[in-house]
This record gives C-alpha cells, sequence and structure tokens, in this order.
C-alpha cells in the first residue's frame, strides 16, 4: 500500500474487509467524509463504527489520527488493521521521545495509514510540533461524547482536541459515539469548532432486545436464580470490585465457567479472562463498569445488572453488549426502590455546598503554620483522624474536600504519610474459626494463619508491613479480610489517617473558590442522571420507546416485548400462567425457574394478583389453581 491516490470505497471495501456493501447507517458517514465533510456520526452499539473511519481513512489517503480513550480499544483496532496489511501505529505505549520519534517516522514514511492516540497524549508540544509535518488528512474521534460535560463519560482532556485544528487545518473529521443526546451533540460540534458537520442519527433502538426491571425485596435470590437458569454467554454487572469477586465465586462451579473482571486485576489477568470470554473458555463474566468501551463479543445472550447504574447512557451502553449478532436477547436490571435512594444520597454526599472545604483548607494551613501569603516549600502534614474527631465531619466529606481543593490548584500532591493500619475486633468464636480455616491452603486460610495467634486478644492492630511475611499482594490480603469479615470470622477498619500535602499557591485568606466546572456542575450532572435513570426505572411506558425518546427519537413504537408492555396485556399473562399449573400444583421456585428472566417481574406481580382474584392459592411454597 504505497500509492497515495484514493481509490474507489468500495474496491477498498472488498480488498481489505471482504465485505461487498456497508450497512446502510454506515454509508452517509462515509461518503461524507469522504467528500471532505466534517461529520458527527451516532450509530448504535455494534454499528461498526470504527470501520467507518478506517474506510474513509483509506479513501483520503495520507495519515488518519484516531484519537481514542481507551488503551484496550487502541490496541484491538491496531491489531485489527495490522491483521488486514494496513500500515497502523500507535502512542499508546510510548515512554520517551525516541520511541516517539519512531513511531511517527514509521507513521510519515507508510501512507496510508494509521495514528493511534489518546487526548492526553496530545497535550505534548513536541508531539503537536511533529504532527504537523505529517500529512494528515483526517482526523478521527472515537468516543466522541467524551468531550461533552453531559456525557456519562466526560473526559477534560478531550477539550484540547480543537487545538489540533489550527496543526492540521486542512484535515477532515469524522466523529463517532453510540450514545448522545441533542445536548451532546450540540456540546460535539461548539467544542470541536466544526462549522456546518453533517450529522447522521441512526436509532439507539435494537429490536432484538428484551429491556426488564426485576425490582423485588430480595433481588440478589433472583439473579442468582436468573444466572443459573440462563443458557449461553452473559454479563453480570454489580458496583464494586468485591462485589464481582464474591458473585464469581459464588458462581464457581457453574457449567461453562465464570470470570471476575474489574480494575483492580492486572493487565496480564484482564487480558487472560477477556481471551477465555472471546474464545468461549469462560462463559460468564462479573464486572464492574471496568469492561467498558471497545468490548465486543456477538453472541452475548444476556445483561444483568445487580447495581444502579449512574444515568442512562451507561446502562444503555453496557447493556448493549447483548446481542451484536442480531439474536433475541436479554437486558434485565435486578433492583429495588430502596437501592435507587441509597444511591441518591450517596450521590448527595458529594454537594459542594455541603462539603467542608473553607474548613479543611483552614486546618491544614494551620496545622502546618502556613501564614497568610506564604508559600511552603515543605510539604504538609495533615492529621485527618484529628480534625475528623475535633469538627464532626465524615472521613468520606473531608477527602473530597482534600480532592477539590486539589483540582482547583490550592493543593498539588496528596499521599499518604503514615503507613496504613489495620485495627481487628475478635470475638470469642474468631480464634477457633481461625485455626480451622488455617488448615485449607486458600487465601483465607493463609490470611488465617497469620492472625490466629494474636485472636485471643479482644482487639489488635497490625500494620500492613507486619502482613508482608505472609507472601500474598496488598489487594490480595484485603479482598481475603473483606471475604473474612463478611463471613463473621472478625470485625477490622483500615486508617490511613496522616496524609501528606503539597502546596502549589500561597496560602490564600478566606476566598477559597472551587470553580464550578469542577464542583457544582459535575455533582449537578450527576444527579441529573441519576435522577433521570429513576424515571426510567419506575416508567410504566414501553422501555425501549423511553430510551428513543431520551435519546431525541420521537417516532418510535412500543416493542410488545419489554416487561411493561407485556404488562398492559395482563389477562393473557396470567391465562399463560394458569396453563402452566398442574392440577397437583407446582412449587414457586420451579414455576419462576421455566420462565425467562425478563418476565420474572412481571410473573410474581401476576401471581399476586391471581391470588387477589382467587385464581390460585398458596399452601407455603407450592402453587395450586383455584377449587
Amino acid at each position: 500500500m504505497n500509492s497515495k491516490e484514493p481509490l474507489p470505497w468500495t474496491a477498498l471495501l472488498k480488498q481489505f474487509w471482504g465485505y461487498d456493501e456497508l450497512r446502510e447507517s454506515q454509508i452517509g458517514p462515509v461518503k461524507a467524509i469522504c467528500s471532505g465533510k466534517d461529520t458527527i456520526a451516532v450509530l448504535p452499539t455494534g454499528g461498526g463504527k470504527s470501520l467507518c473511519y478506517q474506510l474513509s481513512g483509506l479513501v483520503r489517503g495520507g495519515t488518519t489520527l484516531v484519537v481514542s480513550p481507551l488503551i484496550a480499544l487502541m490496541e484491538d483496532q491496531l491489531r485489527d488493521l495490522k491483521s488486514r496489511g494496513i500500515n497502523a501505529f500507535s502512542l499508546s505505549g510510548v515512554t520517551n521521545s525516541h520511541q516517539m520519534e519512531r513511531e511517527l517516522d514509521n507513521t510519515e514514511r507508510c501512507s496510508p495509514s494509521f495514528l493511534f492516540v489518546s487526548p492526553e497524549k496530545l497535550k505534548s508540544t513536541l508531539l503537536c510540533v511533529r504532527l504537523s509535518q505529517i500529512d494528515i488528512r483526517t482526523v478521527a474521534v472515537d468516543e466522541a461524547h467524551c468531550i461533552s460535560e453531559w456525557g456519562h463519560d466526560f473526559r477534560p482532556a478531550y477539550r484540547h482536541l480543537v487545538a489540533i485544528r489550527t496543526i492540521v487545518p486542512s484535515a477532515v473529521w469524522g466523529c463517532f459515539t453510540a450514545t448522545a443526546t441533542k445536548r451532546v451533540i450540540d456540546d460535539i460540534q461548539v467544542n470541536l469548532k466544526l462549522a456546518e458537520p453533517v450529522i447522521f442519527r441512526v436509532s439507539i433502538r435494537r429490536e432484538n432486545l428484551i429491556f426488564s426491571v426485576c425490582s423485588v425485596r430480595d433481588s440478589e435470590a433472583m439473579l442468582y436464580q436468573a444466572i443459573c437458569n440462563s443458557p449461553g454467554t452473559g454479563l453480570v454487572y454489580v458496583e464494586t470490585r468485591y462485589q464481582a469477586e464474591k458473585w464469581a465465586l459464588r458462581l464457581e462451579g457453574i457449567k461453562g465457567g465464570v470470570g471476575a473482571y474489574h480494575a483492580g486485576l492486572n493487565k496480564k489477568l484482564r487480558a487472560c479472562i477477556l481471551r477465555g470470554w472471546a474464545n468461549g473458555e469462560i462463559r460468564i463474566i462479573v464486572c464492574t463498569n471496568a469492561f467498558g468501551m471497545g468490548i465486543d463479543k456477538p453472541d452475548v445472550r444476556w445483561v444483568y445488572h445487580a447495581y444502579i447504574p449512574a444515568n442512562i447512557e451507561s446502562y444503555i451502553q453496557e447493556a448493549g453488549r447483548a446481542g451484536r449478532d442480531g439474536i433475541q436477547s436479554e437486558c434485565v436490571l435486578f433492583a429495588h426502590r430502596e437501592m435507587i435512594e441509597l444511591r441518591k444520597r450517596k450521590f448527595s454526599q458529594n454537594d459542594p455546598s455541603l462539603l467542608p472545604i473553607h474548613e479543611t483548607y483552614q486546618f491544614i494551613a494551620n496545622q502546618g503554620e502556613v501564614a497568610i501569603g506564604n508559600y511552603p516549600a515543605q510539604s504538609t502534614i495533615f492529621d485527618l483522624a484529628a480534625f475528623t474527631e475535633k469538627q464532626g465531619y465524615s472521613n468520606k466529606s473531608v477527602e473530597r474536600s482534600i480532592q477539590l481543593l486539589q483540582q482547583a490548584g490550592y493543593f498539588g500532591r496528596v499521599s499518604n504519610a503514615s503507613e496504613p493500619e489495620l485495627s481487628f475486633t475478635f470475638s470469642s468464636r474468631s480464634q477457633t474459626e481461625l485455626l480451622e480455616m488455617a488448615e485449607t491452603d486458600s487465601d483465607e486460610g493463609i490470611v488465617a494463619k497469620h492472625l490466629a495467634p494474636i485472636a485471643g486478644k479482644a482487639f489488635i492492630r497490625r500494620k500492613q508491613s507486619q502482613f508482608e511475611v505472609i507472601g500474598l499482594a496488598w489487594h490480595r490480603i484485603l479482598f481475603t479480610l473483606n471475604r473474612m469479615e463478611e463471613w463473621g470470622v472478625f470485625s477490622f477498619t483500615m486508617n490511613q489517617d496522616l496524609k501528606q500535602i503539597e502546596w502549589t499557591l500561597p496560602r490564600s485568606s478566606s476566598n477559597i473558590l472551587i470553580p464550578s466546572e469542577i464542583g457544582a456542575k459535575p455533582y449537578r450532572r450527576a444527579m441529573r442522571g441519576i435522577n433521570e435513570f429513576d424515571t426510567f426505572f419506575g416508567t410504566s411506558i414501553c422501555r425501549q420507546l423511553f430510551v428513543a425518546e431520551y435519546f431525541g427519537f420521537f417516532d418510535e413504537k412500543p416493542c410488545n416485548q419489554c416487561d411493561n408492555c407485556l404488562r398492559k396485556d395482563q389477562k393473557k399473562v396470567v391465562n399463560e400462567l394458569l396453563k402452566e399449573i398442574p392440577k397437583d400444583g407446582v412449587d414457586f421456585h420451579d414455576l419462576i425457574r421455566e420462565t425467562i428472566p425478563s418476565r420474572y417481574n412481571l410473573y410474581i406481580q401476576n401471581l399476586k394478583s391471581a391470588k387477589e382474584l382467587g385464581h390460585i392459592r398458596f399452601e407455603k411454597m407450592r402453587i395450586y389453581k383455584a377449587d
């Protein structure tokens, strides 16, 4: 591929991808970029966004600069392009100027070519100077919603991309995303100074996805039953790393294998789990939202959520990993009203107007004996415990205040000045249980051997360094301790009370200002997101219709398959349910087991209705038709 002459895109599509034609939704963006027009394309998850800018880049020739937010996403696309014989390079793994120059030299020599870069890398003056010397004809912005403060993955570094326009003034821009409201699209256009972009919006709706909410008190038990009864490949989204590990352990013996995926795993292990999942060696992955953009497996039959996502965009992106092959798939949220309220309470704790920002700043300055106007060269040691005890604030509110002061430029690096210390409280049974565990070769057994000799005391403290002798990584020790605490073996807390704080500005007087961009605005966005998701959670209209209208598509029709659509034909569902009950009755759990998870909540509600109407009767957990 040495010719700089553009070829017809249909020929390139066949030559490198083996396709005779594009999808209908891809044709518009490809033609627009190829004809030299700035373009914004909102295509559904799995809609082939990357092919749009890859094909357009080949047609236009020269170098296509691809801005992408995730290293894993860049690496996947890099491998894919190289496997097709297309020149592709990346700055994601570059650690010094020599490596960068080599990659840029290779990019410049090869045409057409693709250069992948993160938005943060583009802040480098040296890189920008070199890019101005390369024949960059196309700029592709992947996951373009990250540029908008109203987007669900707002990334401030994306705001600096507009500076690239002066470096490559003749380049055509293509911006791609799967989840963007009208407000986000406007934000993309304004922030990148796209004068008259051609905008393509394909409905986010995918007819093969069945959306449902299973809102019952014991949602965890229903989720477990759904996982055990669901065939095919699936994803279970949870809120924390600990929950991912806990659920993976609980499902350990399930057919097809299960793996946990979260940001706490090292890169090698995450890659191993992804590879096993892609190859079919692992059927189910329990994950946090770290299992994010760029993950693509066509035959995911179900995606279950065991937590409340931050907003509708996040939920649709995660649920949208189901059914990319077009086959019917289920997206079920297992939650109840109290989970929504808890999420709101957690968010409200970040309200800047309620945080002790001014008090925290003054206390830190006073502890360090920093006078107004002075700029200390040495770091200040801040005793978090002393402050919270004296003022009555929670650790979280003070830590959040310090974080905002950092972001506002008052403080620089904040680190732990003291070694983490664990405080254990043991019961009368603790030592016996630890001695029993110590006989196993598990992580619990290893930790138990260390703790058993000291568990005869009711209360004891241990520093992190005292655990080094057992030979486990610190994160594994913490995970194991959390699990043992959950089992009731003991209780513990971790203290890191002394903070070392660097000053970046002279001490101010009482006028501490936190810009709204880092304080009030992010808080309002977060609250708006959870409130909108609350509306989705409780809506009675078709869920596909609700989501479509949220993203600005108002000419849609009900899907006739989500829980809300089926609920409207209650009589039909009750009759179907009654047919499933034999004369000698049926166990409640057996009946639910035969039901697809997206209908769990519907069936439970209709069982209650059938009982109230006198159609059925309950005897313990067995259901009988009424005489």
